[in-house]
């Protein structure tokens, strides 16, 4: 028979300006269990599992522990009641140290003025990254950390509290396969000393690795909850997306053509091996990697951007400082090793017009196009004087705007953008 659960949620109603993410959800977790949630984006798990967590409280339903109802009504309130929630959003104190982010809020104390006890703290630390085979230092400072160590601090923190129930939303999204499966050795760990897990992905393959049971929800509500050795894959995927899917990708034959854009020795920021591609008209060109592998990274500095352009040659790329001097210096660099260069962007109006003044002293004013960004008054004015090819101006009221609505949708709940289109204009002569 069944344990009884540890966690029930009975018609859980949550709305928002506009959307009503959870209709009378009912969710159960049972000890010594991992509990998969699934559901394309906007489903409304993470909105389920933030009320679990005390960050929203719900307009409907209740939530009971060991079957007594319960308000959680704060992150402290769910802390209290044995509840830890690892978010899929790190939201850290990048220059405090690993230990210190581990016992935030919480630090460990001695003596009768209930000081600090460093020597406590980074040997629990200490400990808890071990237990997850985690290879960092205590004392390192966390901003220091790539987003995957990160991750694992995240990880250490709610595995410091000792907690009954465990919430996992996305937790492997910046980790090597290696660090995943240590991960899921700590789960296992867990589960046979009866805590019980909710684990967010998006991973069916996880899912099936590591869950007991599954539940899918779509649209804010729920559509049904099985052991795991019941379901396939095309089973859950067909209740995420209401419809029967006879062909996710379904294989278009295309004989690649000309060479659109090519990329050589692009170095970028932080790296010490330069990337090099082609991508080909009718061609789909895949970048793949973990969260802060640079896939996204286009390096700040100079190469050529122009979209839609045939046979576009990224030549060189160099990380920006807001030095004219630099910009100099480098784009001297630049013309030595590649002489027929046509267009050059820097990411700030300083590299821009250092890069502008070695192009003048080489003659080559005629040659090569210049686009500077932040629209300052030594840029505009070169811009006014036919020197520059144009600037790039940020528009603060429509970015003000964008940032206030961002905020807002942060608070609500509401998905947000990894990155927003930042609202800018053009200044050409």
């Amino acid at each position: 028979m069944p344990a009884a659960p540890v966690v029930e949620m009975r018609g859980i109603d949550r709305s928002f300006p506009g959307v009503r993410a959870l209709k009378g959800v009912d969710f159960e977790l049972r000890p010594g269990e991992v509990h998969g949630l699934l559901g394309e984006n906007g489903a409304g798990k993470s909105t389920l599992m933030k009320i679990l967590g005390g960050l929203y409280r719900p307009e409907a339903g209740e939530v009971l522990i060991d079957g007594r109802p319960v308000t959680i009504d704060s992150p402290a309130a769910a802390t209290a009641l044995g509840i830890a929630f690892i978010h899929q959003e790190l939201n850290q104190a990048l220059h405090l140290s690993v230990a210190e982010n581990i016992y935030l809020g919480r630090p460990p104390v001695t003596g009768p003025f209930r000081r600090v006890d460093w020597r406590a703290m980074y040997q629990g630390a200490a400990a808890v990254l071990e237990r997850l085979g985690a290879q960092i230092d205590p004392r390192a400072t966390l901003g220091s950390l790539g987003v995957g160590a990160r991750q694992m601090v995240e990880i250490a923190r709610a595995l410091s509290l000792d907690a009954r129930v465990l919430i996992m939303d996305e937790p492997t999204a910046a980790l090597t396969e290696p660090e995943v499966e240590r991960l899921f050795a700590v789960m296992r760990s867990l589960v046979e000393a009866g805590v019980a897990i909710v684990y967010i992905s998006h991973r069916l393959e996880e899912i099936f690795t590591i869950c007991d049971r599954v539940t899918v929800l779509r649209d804010g509500q729920r559509i049904g909850s099985w052991p795991i050795d019941q379901v396939t894959a095309d089973h859950l995927i067909t209740h995420m997306v209401g419809r029967q899917l006879t062909e996710r990708f379904p294989k278009v034959e295309v004989a690649p053509g000309d060479t659109l854009l090519e990329v050589r020795d692009l170095l970028l920021r932080g790296s010490s091996t330069p990337v090099s591609f082609t991508v080909r008209r009718g061609e789909i060109l895949g970048i793949a990697g973990l969260m802060g592998a640079g896939r996204t990274h286009r390096g700040q500095g100079f190469h050529e951007a122009v979209d839609g352009v045939q046979g576009i040659d990224v030549v060189a790329s160099q990380p920006a400082d807001f030095d004219r001097a630099k910009g100099l210096t480098v784009m001297e660099n630049i013309l030595q090793a590649h002489p027929d260069i046509v267009a050059v962007f820097a990411h700030n109006d300083e590299m821009a017009l250092g890069a502008l003044e070695a192009i003048e002293a080489a003659g080559k004013a005629d040659q090569i196009k210049v686009v500077g960004f932040d629209a300052t008054d030594d840029a505009v004015k070169a811009v006014q004087e036919g020197r520059m090819a144009a600037t790039v101006a940020q528009k603060p009221k429509e970015m003000g705007r964008l940032g206030v609505e961002t905020a807002l949708k942060h608070l609500n709940g509401e998905k947000v953008d990894e990155y927003i289109p930042v609202p800018l204009e053009l200044v050409t002569k």
